[in-house]
């Protein structure tokens, strides 16, 4: 991605002021993300609205085409090779119990079969780390009034992969941590790093440490945000879950297996939509509590999208 510097145009568009070290800022001119600063919760909600209403369209498409799609994939390719003629063995370490000491070959089998499951990991978390970057640029594209198309948003989301990549990985063994140590230290955790996506995204430098700096600054309000979010995808997931039993009973007792299937197509697709939700949570949060730190607005988070536009000071945070 080229940066976004003085002078020089916008790749998507035309920034309407393209300067870097500038944090277009319009006083009293309510901003389509960036809740004012000492706003309520409606501040917050109102613009998470927004964003969904802007945007839903975009936002789920990249959320199928990123993580729902190499999921499929991946369980295609699995599935595909276990049941082809090459998957033999692994089909042989099913019956067996995946008992390495009968048999023969059974060890290659076996590392041949972890290795289709890494792979489909892999897959699966790439797609789902390039979902994230991609939606954050949509969201923030739109808010400001510039172009935000899907296949612009997912250029974005791979050229950002690899360090998002390196910072999820470590992010990912620090919540091991606080499992190993008790299920509640990784709840912790997880709060904690709310925000790291959107710290990386703007920020570059830092943003394990960023993430954890900003939650815990204002740790009550974004405490509040992070409920909210994680109420409104336990009822989504339980309104799924509803409709699967309700329409799976149906076709018990009407005899009729479709109405069986749908029921469970039907409930998986109500979740899907909640796919999106946490990083329009994760994104509105991060802007509000940048607005806490001195004046920002949709237009100078999409400049730093493309180049830090606001220096960063000694401590790590924006320097105003």
């Amino acid at each position: 991605m080229s940066d976004v510097s003085a002078g020089q145009p916008d790749p998507y568009g035309q920034y309407p002021t393209p300067v870097v070290g500038a944090a277009p800022y319009a006083v009293g001119v309510p901003d389509l993300l960036v809740p004012p600063p000492g706003s309520s919760v409606d501040g917050w909600f109102s613009r998470c609205l927004g964003v969904l209403r802007r945007g839903w369209a975009k936002l789920l498409t990249v959320y199928v085409l990123s993580q729902l799609v190499p999921l499929l994939l991946a369980a295609a390719g699995v599935a595909g090779f276990v049941i082809s003629p090459a998957g033999a063995g692994v089909r042989a370490l099913f019956q067996d119990g995946f008992d390495t000491t009968t048999g023969t070959g059974r060890l290659p089998d076996l590392l041949t079969f972890y290795g289709l499951l890494l792979g489909a990991v892999a897959l699966i978390l790439v797609g789902e780390l390039v979902g994230q970057l991609a939606n954050t640029w949509l969201i923030v594209r739109q808010a400001a009034g510039l172009s935000a198309s899907i296949g612009a948003a997912l250029r974005y989301g791979c050229g950002r992969l690899l360090g998002l990549f390196g910072w999820k990985f470590v992010a990912g063994w620090i919540m091991i941590a606080g499992f190993i140590c008790c299920v509640l230290p990784m709840f912790y955790v997880m709060f904690a790093l709310f925000l790291l996506v959107p710290a990386y995204v703007f920020e570059r430098r830092n943003p394990i440490s960023r993430s954890w700096r900003m939650t815990h600054a204002n740790c009550g309000p974004v405490l509040g945000r992070a409920a909210i979010l994680v109420a409104v995808m336990i009822a989504g997931q339980v309104a799924g879950w509803v409709l699967q039993q309700i329409l799976t009973v149906a076709g018990a007792m009407v005899d009729r297996p479709a109405v069986m299937i749908a029921g469970m197509v039907l409930g998986y697709l109500v979740t899907v939509p909640l796919g999106v939700l946490p990083v329009v949570a994760a994104t509105v949060t991060y802007a509000e509590q940048r607005a806490l730190e001195g004046p920002i607005s949709a237009t100078s988070l999409a400049v730093e999208l493309e180049h830090r536009a606001v220096p960063v000071g000694a401590e790590g945070g924006p320097a105003h």
